[in-house]
């Protein structure tokens, strides 16, 4: 813990702080052309993996599509099943690894601004707002497959729970970088936790973090009437379920004694 004395920065509006802090966010991942073109084509090749790679033909398989008044069974190809939720796992995987990234190597940075009068929700907040519009392609990245090979009834829905995914993933990115910031255990913590949604079926998806955007993805695809508001609702809760502690475990470990 460091004993300071209030700096002329401190004397900033909170307004300009932060728009501050956005900046130097934004400035940090400007010079970072392949990370962010690595973490774009993500959403692309887990489906593409996913879906080439599935055997065609054979019988049409049942999957359960949410839609407002209820749950209807539609019969589709099996090799779709396997891709229905591997997008939105490729674009969880990138922001929150980019989320990861952005606390663990910056604590450092973080404490002299904070020396300089920034508050930790401040920068913690921009960060956030960077990942939020990081969000904004990757999601588009993730509903192009699903738009341009196979059939979405609602494209909109789709890029709409592709973007839910990626707040829900920037939330966890961030937590694990506060809870763990070690670049190999931390990684290994995001590898671990976001794959497995490769694995889960059943009942046991349900109690998996994403899976609020991937049942809207389900239903924007396939439903005639989909269910909306539930899985958007769900989905900023578990975002915030998330930021919440982030941000207060983030407070406890830059705070400084003035």
């Amino acid at each position: 813990m460091i004993s300071t004395h209030k700096t002329a920065g401190g004397n900033a509006r909170p307004a300009s702080r932060f728009l501050t802090s956005l900046q130097m966010q934004a400035r940090e991942y400007r010079d970072r052309g392949l990370l962010l073109f690595i973490v774009l084509a993500l959403p692309v090749v887990f489906f593409a993996a996913s879906f080439y790679s599935s055997p065609t033909g054979g019988r049409l398989a049942p999957i359960n599509v949410p839609e407002r008044d209820g749950t209807v069974v539609v019969m589709i190809e099996p090799r779709e099943t396997w891709s229905m939720g591997i997008g939105i796992l490729g674009v969880a995987w990138g922001v929150s690894t980019i989320a990861f990234f952005s606390v663990m190597g910056n604590l450092q940075r973080d404490r002299r601004l904070i020396l300089s009068g920034y508050h930790p929700w401040q920068i913690l907040l921009a960060r956030l707002g960077i990942l939020v519009g990081a969000s904004v392609p990757l999601a588009v990245a993730g509903m192009i497959p699903y738009t341009m090979v196979t059939t979405s009834l609602h494209p909109e829905l789709v890029w709409l729970a592709n973007f839910m995914a990626g707040l829900i993933a920037a939330g966890f990115g961030l937590l694990v970088g506060t809870l763990l910031p070690r670049p190999t255990e931390g990684m290994l913590i995001v590898i671990l936790v976001t794959g497995i949604g490769l694995a889960l079926g059943g009942d046991a998806a349900k109690y998996f973090f994403l899976y609020q955007p991937i049942q809207l993805l389900i239903s924007g695809r396939l439903a005639t009437d989909p269910r909306i508001l539930p899985f958007v609702g769900g989905s900023l809760a578990m975002a915030t379920a998330f930021l919440l502690p982030a941000l207060f475990l983030w407070w406890r470990r830059t705070r400084i004694a003035r």
